[in-house]
């Protein structure tokens, strides 16, 4: 679940960025039904072999763990008949979102093919483009042809899209509210800053994924501010917005902005769990002037 609130939030980044320009989003999510019950187990075999290299006692380990399956329905003291599991690849594993996303790679260059931009995390892909208000009716019609022909696709490999719960999401300025930041009561905001600020640090001490730690860029790495008192901090270089409103709240400048806001004894903090406990007394005591310092434990 983590990973995926991260490919939503990089998601928002793309969108934000794109309207910030002047741009219109248009984003797509597509709902496919009982997606890992249906994967044919053939298919799926062939395609590691053939796509993937993944042949001799590797593909027969596969094999072995995806054919082959049995279940039974148990209900109080009844039981069912033992079936024997002819399509699908097990829930509930690790295994099972990286099989299914081996399946549908195709599915992503037919989304480019297009001339539209996949952000997938295993069952949930959603799909977005981004185009000059003059060019609505390009991107308009690309999306049409696409939905078609994958589900042309997804029947061909014994996938189903659930044509009824897909869904096309228009926003251009003022951002629509399905895609912003909404106004949080302000004792969520210690909280919202909290988590920001320890990706942040992640992102600088290469924890984090490497499509968030890209976004962020030190002062010092900067050769025209390498000169500026500034760059013996840890200051980070705040990208230039065209609308506050929009573009300001994109990861690359909420987080910049956030962390060039803290006092250094927190940021130069040599471990995340101390950086933690030293952020956490900060940021309460910046909400909360009114009330006692928590000492940090």
């Amino acid at each position: 679940m983590a990973n995926f609130n991260i490919i939503q939030y990089v998601l928002v980044i793309d969108i934000l960025r794109g309207i910030d320009a002047g741009d219109l989003s248009a984003l797509l999510l597509l709902e496919l039904s009982a997606v890992f019950d249906t994967v044919d187990q053939h298919i799926l075999l062939q395609r590691l072999a053939h796509s993937y290299g993944i042949t001799g006692l590797v593909r027969q380990w596969f094999q072995s763990y995806v054919v082959g399956r049995r279940q039974f329905v148990r209900t109080g003291l009844s039981t069912s008949s033992i079936s024997l599991i002819l399509c699908g690849v097990p829930q509930g594993s690790v295994l099972g979102p990286i099989l299914f996303l081996l399946y549908t790679a195709d599915l992503l260059l037919l989304i480019e093919v297009h001339g539209l931009c996949p952000r997938p995390y295993a069952d949930d892909t959603q799909v977005y483009g981004l185009c000059r208000p003059s060019a609505t009716l390009e991107i308009q019609n690309s999306i049409s042809n696409f939905i078609d022909d994958v589900a042309r696709w997804m029947r061909s490999d014994r996938l189903q899209l659930n044509t009824t719960k897909t869904k096309v999401l228009w926003s251009i300025h003022p951002v629509d509210a399905s895609i912003c930041y909404q106004c949080h009561p302000s004792e969520w905001v210690p909280t919202i800053k909290f988590k920001l600020a320890v990706v942040v640090y992640k992102c600088l001490h290469q924890t984090a994924p490497p499509y968030l730690a890209e976004e962020l860029h030190p002062v010092d790495a900067d050769e025209a501010r390498q000169r500026l008192r500034s760059t013996s901090t840890s200051s980070l270089v705040v990208p230039r917005t065209r609308v506050s409103t929009i573009g300001d709240r994109a990861f690359p400048v909420a987080a910049a902005r956030l962390w060039n806001a803290l006092q250094l004894n927190v940021t130069s903090m040599s471990s995340i769990s101390v950086f933690r406990k030293h952020l956490k007394t900060h940021l309460f005591s910046h909400s909360f002037p009114e009330s006692p310092v928590v000492p940090v434990q």
